[in-house]
């Protein structure tokens, strides 16, 4: 049955499982199929055709584990590589994009949104784009943050060296007085504590994976896809390299176990597309 088939949800490594937990705490009943590209990240420092690459091979990949939606949980390849491959699967992809502008537009109050991402999500500037064609608001400061990953990847998420490094990223946002800040990376939702006491309790966080988890409830529901089976999903977990970094940084983040973690060689995938 359709409705019992699983999300296919990936991002370049454990940033995605923010996105992850949102469906465990909106969607109980759901299952996913977790892929971190872990042999490529960060994703931040790559071309366009190679995102794609990795993107095509990944959702080849899922494609054959007869996903029901597909959830790029990803702001770079949201960015550059979505618009471009949306339509090609016969099963919808949604991005993070388009639920973070959303929120972040009902929540500022003196229309000034700073915006944190990845070296390509922000030089795409498709959080600008977005946010100013859905209100007109044209005070989008955007900041490229490529330390950040790598501080989540290794688990480094409190350190003095993770603080020095944010106040280092959030200083000009702070001068420019932006009211609400964009997480442009589901990687950063980590660094949240330390992001929130820098910036000023004032600010208000959009984490686009709360938002994104809403779009993708209203996509299954529209569509009369939610999981009915009365069973208890069961959750798989893939990788391109380090499964047992994986594992033991994701445990740490989603506070659960992580059963099991495969590696997978996507170059052994045969592309269709």
């Amino acid at each position: 049955m359709a409705n019992s088939r699983p999300i296919g949800l990936f991002d370049s490594g454990v940033g995605g499982l923010t996105v992850a937990a949102e469906i465990f705490s909106q969607l109980p009943n759901e299952e996913i199929y977790y892929f971190g590209d872990t042999v490529h990240v960060p994703y931040g420092s790559k071309s366009p055709a190679e995102l794609k690459t990795y993107v095509t091979e990944i959702l080849e990949f899922l494609r054959e584990k007869h996903i029901k939606l597909a959830v790029m949980a990803c702001n770079t390849t949201s960015a550059v590589v979505l618009p471009e491959i949306k339509g090609k699967y016969e099963f919808d992809i949604l991005g993070v994009i388009l639920p973070g502008s959303q929120a972040a537009i009902k929540a500022t109050r003196n229309k000034r949104v700073g915006v944190i991402g990845t070296n390509v999500t922000i030089v795409s500037h498709a959080y600008s784009r977005v946010i100013t064609s859905l209100d007109g608001v044209r005070n989008v400061y955007a900041q490229a943050c490529p330390k950040l990953v790598p501080l989540v990847e290794r688990g480094e998420v409190t350190s003095r060296r993770a603080k020095r490094i944010v106040d280092e990223y959030l200083a000009d946002l702070k001068r420019v007085k932006i009211d609400t800040l964009v997480l442009g990376c589901t990687h950063y939702p980590f660094l949240r504590d330390i992001i929130q006491e820098n910036i000023g309790g004032n600010v208000n966080l959009i984490d686009p994976a709360y938002y994104t988890v809403q779009a993708i409830k209203e996509l299954l529901i529209r569509k009369d896809m939610l999981r009915e089976d009365n069973t208890p999903p069961e959750h798989e977990y893939f990788v391109s390299k380090d499964p047992m970094h994986f594992k033991s940084v994701g445990e740490k983040f989603l506070g659960c176990s992580i059963p099991n973690v495969t590696e997978i060689d996507l170059s052994l995938v045969p592309l269709e597309v």
